[in-house]
């Protein structure tokens, strides 16, 4: 998760990557960083992409990662 300063204030930004190909898999950007913001980019980026079965969720393991929601 990154957090933005913009001239409004602060946006939050979780990226999902595929970090063998390095590539963007999806993005959510939101004003409050919520478990509820990432998991909107998590579920989003699993439905987009397919995975197939073991695929490894490797996050930063903040707080909203971190949570029994999530």
């Amino acid at each position: 998760m990154r957090d933005l300063k913009t001239g409004e204030g602060w946006l939050y930004l979780a990226v999902v990557m595929d970090l063998y190909s390095h590539g963007l898999v999806d993005w959510h950007i939101s004003t409050h960083m919520t478990t509820n913001f990432v998991i909107k980019a998590f579920k989003k980026a699993n439905r987009l992409n397919c995975p197939t079965k073991g695929l490894l969720f490797h996050s930063d393991r903040g707080s909203q990662y971190t949570s029994k929601r999530f």
